[in-house]
């Protein structure tokens, strides 16, 4: 059941003011002015809602855009 579960995770992309994306792994949640976002590992980190410009479902972005990853970059 477990394994079942595992691929069920959208994958989400959050455009920021300055173009920059970010790829996230379910579906952000806004509490307080800020967005609780996680990474491929389920980490949670917390976005300012002011910078976000926009958030769509990974299959709704252009395959050619670059994507900024926070859980393979280094």
């Amino acid at each position: 059941m477990a394994l079942v579960m595992c691929g069920c995770t959208r994958r989400y992309v959050m455009t920021y003011n300055n173009g920059s994306h970010l790829t996230v792994y379910g579906k952000p949640k806004f509490q307080n002015g800020s967005y609780i976002v996680k990474d491929r590992s389920g980490k949670a980190y917390l976005v300012p809602g002011g910078r976000v410009r926009e958030i769509s479902p990974s299959s709704m972005v252009p395959e050619g855009k670059d994507r900024f990853n926070p859980s393979t970059s280094k």
